[in-house]
């Protein structure tokens, strides 16, 4: 076999006419869909930013709520800090 069978055929390739107006076609093609990505991206960060909004003021509800209650039993910050057994070392493993 020789190793140009794939390109053989490329040798009666014969360059094609574009159709006119066929620059401007794509051109404006491109631009309609870019018009388009702008949109939807614009709308997804409006929709990010409520959500983070909304999400900041629940937090900040449920905290007040919790700070504000009568029942402070087992919300000692202490304990829940000895809780979460925090260790004061860098050392990732125990040796």
């Amino acid at each position: 076999m020789e190793d140009n069978y794939p390109f053989d055929d490329l040798e009666r390739v014969k360059r094609v006419n574009a159709p006119p107006f066929l620059y401007t076609r794509i051109k404006a093609k491109i631009q309609e869909q870019s018009d388009q990505v702008s949109l939807i991206s614009v709308r997804w960060v409006y929709a990010a930013g409520v959500a983070v909004i909304l999400l900041l003021l629940v937090n900040g509800f449920a905290i007040s709520k919790r700070l504000n209650s009568d029942n402070s039993e087992g919300y000692n910050p202490s304990t829940i800090i000895a809780s979460m057994e925090l260790r004061s070392s860098n050392y990732l493993y125990d040796e």
